[in-house]
């Protein structure tokens, strides 16, 4: 049976865990990551934006084609409560039942 990996969060920490998960064990797992932004955030160039020198779409990628493209399943919701026992996160949008996380 193939492990399923939950990860909370889709920025940096978040998009490098799937992508080296989803890699490294291609045939053995599958990942799920749920974030409450369904956009990636380059917050290095935040301090631009200010100014004007960059603009919000110039910042940000829609996350979900980017994890498609990866055989990654996205969920865009909020995690609301963690049940580590169990091995379940609760979502604003579903119910989510882990083996690693």
């Amino acid at each position: 049976m193939r492990k399923k990996v939950l990860v909370l969060g889709g920025n940096f920490g978040g998009l490098t865990a799937a992508l080296s998960v989803k890699h490294a064990l291609d045939g053995d797992v599958d990942v799920t990551v749920v974030s409450a932004s369904d956009r990636f955030l380059f917050n290095p160039s935040l301090i631009w934006v200010p100014f004007g020198k960059r603009t919000e779409d110039d910042i940000t990628f829609p996350l979900a084609p980017t994890f498609e493209g990866h055989g990654i399943e996205f969920v865009h919701a909020a995690a609301t409560a963690i049940a580590p026992l169990a091995k379940r996160v609760r979502t604003t949008a579903d119910t989510y039942r882990y083996d690693y996380w």
